[in-house]
């Protein structure tokens, strides 16, 4: 399902690609990359129905919890945010519980590492996405000339950044840890 304003977009695939494949070209482990791809994939698609479910809520009279938005003018909202952060420590909580039981997702660190590296993916992956929108406001609406300004926010897509956010900081901590174990 594409909503109305994508369709002259470029495919979401080609910058996730290049989210993905980024970090690896930069030594970054696979498994900070394989958590970068699962805190997008599990955040992405439930802050925005997050954020839809408490306006709902709150239309309807049901719930009194005001929606501020992250930016004047934007359409993220701190809600949002939440739902984000939530639902891709879910994902990671998964994640982890996989390795536990014998998938072996990831390097074999002490667990101090991961109780840095996961709270720290999963923040940096939700202030990328929150970056994102605060870019495009401020940034790429002045560039005039078109494909330039394509080219910007193809390189400001949350699938590209997301992944990114995620997956450098959880993978600096992960090589320390690998270097101090």
């Amino acid at each position: 399902i594409i909503r109305d304003h994508e369709k002259e977009l470029l495919c979401a695939l080609s910058p996730f690609a290049l989210g993905v494949l980024l970090p690896l070209w930069w030594g970054i482990p696979l498994s900070a990359v394989m958590l970068g791809v699962v805190i997008l994939g599990f955040g992405d698609p439930i802050a925005r129905e997050w954020a839809k479910a408490v306006a709902k809520a709150r239309a309807d009279g049901m719930d009194e919890v005001e929606i501020r938005k992250v930016f004047t003018g934007g359409k993220k909202t701190w809600t949002g945010y939440r739902g984000f952060c939530a639902s891709a420590g879910i994902g990671v909580f998964i994640s982890s519980a996989l390795d536990l039981s014998g998938w072996k997702v990831f390097p074999e660190i002490h667990h101090f590492f991961f109780l840095i590296a996961f709270p720290l993916g999963v923040v940096v992956g939700g202030y990328a996405e929150l970056a994102q929108e605060w870019i495009h406001m401020h940034i790429a609406v002045k560039i005039r000339m078109p494909r330039l300004r394509w080219l910007f926010e193809f390189l400001m897509d949350d699938n590209l950044l997301v992944p990114i956010g995620a997956s450098v900081p959880i993978g600096i901590v992960f090589l320390i840890g690998q270097a101090v174990s």
